[in-house]
């Protein structure tokens, strides 16, 4: 990709795709429909985009993170998934998610845990944070004051912590989409109380030690799919899912033999039949 797009004053919504390069070169290059020539730069400028509403997949090992700050309209922001992101990178990307956080309508973001560690309240007040990928070590959810109100997607993965943080994570009203990935709970149990959840539609949890779920009458009404994957530990499927109604998929991979044994006959040990759900 040439380093060009800076120059496109009027442009509005810019969605970069997942998997680029920029085009590195100490030569200039013209480009006819801009009137204009280029040197090759190594990270992409966006610094003259004043009109630009719409930022998708912002990379921060191939953009000037610094542009962000030049972006007066800026109004829908969302971070390459998966990225490790510096804590020098990180505090730029703070503040003018901090700048913007009066006018940006939604944004996503992915964070090293042990930057969230260092300042566990950092993230809170950013209403405007939808989608949060945290990888690294936090050891602990000690309040909903670490998460913003507003995330309706939440990915941990590696985040060690050690007590369950479903009582924490169920007081997101607007949480849809969960994955505890590996290593991110390091507890044998994990409860979901009565009324938690309330607009949980998905969850994943893979490769994680639980030995005992609960899930209590009343949890996540809007429950929809749920995958596990490699929890060799896991006794079984929670019973208390037969009162989640529109429960329409249970995707298990890598599963137990025992757990396998049980939906293969439909019941499990406590007489939940698992063909219902």
């Amino acid at each position: 990709m040439p380093n060009v797009l800076w120059r496109l004053e009027q442009l509005r919504h810019l969605y970069l795709p997942l998997n680029w390069q920029l085009l590195k070169t100490a030569k200039k290059i013209k480009v006819p429909f801009l009137e204009t020539s280029f040197e090759g730069n190594e990270l992409l400028q966006l610094d003259g985009l004043t009109n630009l509403e719409t930022l998708s997949n912002f990379d921060v090992n191939q953009c000037r993170v610094e542009d962000l700050l030049e972006l007066p309209n800026l109004r829908k922001f969302s971070m390459k998934r998966a990225q490790y992101i510096p804590e020098s990178k990180f505090r730029v990307i703070h503040e003018s998610l901090s700048f913007h956080s009066g006018y940006l309508k939604c944004s996503s973001l992915g964070i090293d845990g042990e930057i969230l560690k260092k300042r566990p309240r950092m993230l809170f007040g950013y209403h405007h944070l939808r989608k949060l990928w945290v990888e690294g070590g936090i050891s602990g959810l000690k309040s909903t004051h670490m998460l913003p109100e507003n995330l309706t997607m939440l990915s941990l993965h590696g985040t060690e912590i050690e007590s369950d943080p479903m009582p924490i994570l169920e007081k997101l009203q607007y949480l849809s989409h969960l994955e505890l990935l590996s290593k991110s709970y390091m507890g044998k149990e994990m409860v979901c109380s009565a009324g938690g959840f309330p607009s949980l539609v998905n969850l994943d949890l893979t490769s994680l030690n639980i030995e005992d779920w609960t899930v209590e009458q009343g949890a996540m009404p809007n429950f929809v799919r749920l995958k596990i994957c490699n929890c060799g530990c896991l006794k079984m499927i929670p019973q208390g899912l037969k009162y989640v109604s529109g429960l329409q998929q249970v995707k298990i991979e890598n599963r137990p033999n025992s757990l396998y044994d049980r939906i293969l006959t439909g019941r499990d040990q406590e007489g939940f039949d698992i063909c219902e759900m």
